[in-house]
């Protein structure tokens, strides 16, 4: 890996743990541009074609909605983690195994109390942080698989830290395969 890859794995990992989404996105653009063409867009760097029967690790995010759980069962819109993600590839199905530290979605609901986005564009920078895991199954469309299942997270809001648990279905959009 070039010096160039390195700084720029190296921002993302610094964006990740200073929950700085600007950075984050800053360094994954890097990480997935052509070193050879600087001004064309970055393009993701993953297959799934004629990956049958392999486990596949990559990094990458999911855009998906579901039903949070968590006190009173209420629809989220949108949520869009980013994290490490393990799928097991049969034919047209698998497993997906997801961690992830942040979320790129609207502020989450535990402000308010509630589950879901309040209003508002990208996170702040606090309000990012959602450690989090997802377990569920995928379906094989093309080189993004669409998933269901159960997400975990705890959103430590300022002054409140607590546990929520929803069910998803949605895209996962991996960027970069790490085998």
């Amino acid at each position: 890996m070039d010096h160039e890859r390195i700084r720029f794995f190296q921002d993302l990992l610094a964006g990740l743990t200073r929950r700085d989404p600007e950075k984050t996105l800053r360094a994954l653009s890097g990480l997935l541009s052509d070193p050879e063409n600087p001004d064309a867009p970055a393009q993701p760097r993953t297959r799934r074609a004629g990956r049958h029967r392999q486990w596949v690790a990559s990094l990458g995010f999911s855009s998906l909605t579901g039903v949070c759980l968590s006190r009173t069962p209420k629809l989220e819109p949108l949520r869009m983690p980013l994290g490490f993600s393990l799928e097991y590839l049969f034919k047209d199905y698998g497993i997906h195994l997801m961690v992830f530290p942040m979320d790129f979605a609207p502020d989450s609901g535990a402000r308010h109390g509630g589950c879901g986005p309040e209003p508002g564009g990208l996170p702040a920078s606090a309000s990012a942080l959602a450690l989090g895991l997802q377990v569920g199954i995928l379906k094989l469309t093309g080189d993004h698989p669409w998933t269901a299942g159960v997400d975990l997270r705890f959103l430590p809001a300022p002054g409140e830290k607590r546990w929520q648990l929803s069910g998803f279905s949605g895209f996962h959009f991996p960027l970069v395969d790490l085998n």
